[in-house]
């Protein structure tokens, strides 16, 4: 083979090679197979130097939890981060709290000490350590009132008495057609979708808060409203399945058809309730 045959040769090696672990690292492959071989190497105390967090925005917005630390060996200091992602600062925050200057299990490699990995069961043993965050509300205290705007008040409490008749009329047409009996005419049908969207449009506008963030809509929707509200999806959802299943071919009978269509009706009806009933009671439960 001429030199630059062979010249050319390697080259081309380089470049695939290049290639390939660029893809290794584009799929995520290369960190997972790091972390496999990270098992197997030597260990060394380590120390968190620093824990901070930097955010991050665009299309879609997070927080990711930094861990600086750094370990001897052989005489020598070598250094290393870990990072954690997360969707809402205060669960990052609450993740690097009092971590600055705890000792971490580091794990190097033998023959390039540089490049070394803290393990996520090392951290999840390191946070355990910590003492429990105090609570945030002194006088003990399980929830924070909130003010609400007074425009706010009249609009959702008439939409939440009309949410609430709503629903009650959609359960009585619910449980007649489950004996079948049907007692509301065909025309019923569409006041009863224009109050229905009207009453859950108004509620989503009305406490945005409650679908941004599950994490704080659980807090909004706590007790019986909330789990109601559950009880409620996963009846509708099972009654949809069981009047799909069960449903004669072509039209159904009119109380079929009533039982189907009031189970959609109940659950948006209540859950406009719900989100009505958070807009105007915005209390939220304090983190211990």
């Amino acid at each position: 083979m001429t030199p630059v045959l062979l010249a050319s040769f390697e080259f081309g090696a380089q470049v695939a090679l290049l290639i390939f672990l660029s893809a290794l690292i584009g799929l995520g492959l290369y960190e997972r197979i790091l972390f496999i071989r990270a098992r197997g190497w030597p260990v060394a105390a380590g120390t968190v130097d620093s824990a901070w967090i930097q955010e991050y925005s665009g299309k879609h917005q997070f927080w990711l939890a930094r861990l600086d630390y750094s370990f001897a060996f052989r005489e020598k200091r070598y250094t290393g981060r870990y990072s954690r992602k997360f969707f809402y600062q205060d669960d990052a925050e609450a993740f690097v709290r009092d971590l600055q200057g705890r000792s971490l299990v580091i794990h190097h490699s033998p023959r390039w000490p540089m490049l070394s990995i803290a393990m996520k069961d090392d951290v999840e043993a390191l946070l355990l350590t910590r003492a429990p965050e105090p609570p945030a509300n002194p006088t003990g205290s399980a929830w924070q009132p909130a003010s609400v705007p007074f425009i706010k008040q009249l609009l959702a409490y008439p939409l939440m008495v009309v949410a609430l008749a709503g629903f009650l009329l959609s359960l009585s047409v619910h449980v007649a057609a489950w004996f079948g009996q049907t007692v509301l005419p065909e025309s019923a049908k569409l006041p009863l979708n224009a109050g229905m969207f009207v009453t859950f449009v108004a509620g989503i506008l009305l406490s945005p808060r409650v679908l941004r963030r599950w994490r704080h809509s659980r807090d909004a929707l706590d007790g019986f409203v909330g789990m109601a509200m559950i009880v409620l999806f996963i009846y509708a959802m099972a009654n949809f399945i069981l009047w799909t299943v069960t449903k004669n071919q072509g039209h159904a009978a009119p109380p079929q058809e009533w039982r189907g269509f009031s189970g959609h009706l109940m659950l948006f009806y209540f859950w406009s309730f719900g989100f009505l009933y958070a807009a105007v009671h915005p209390e939220r439960r304090l983190e211990s």
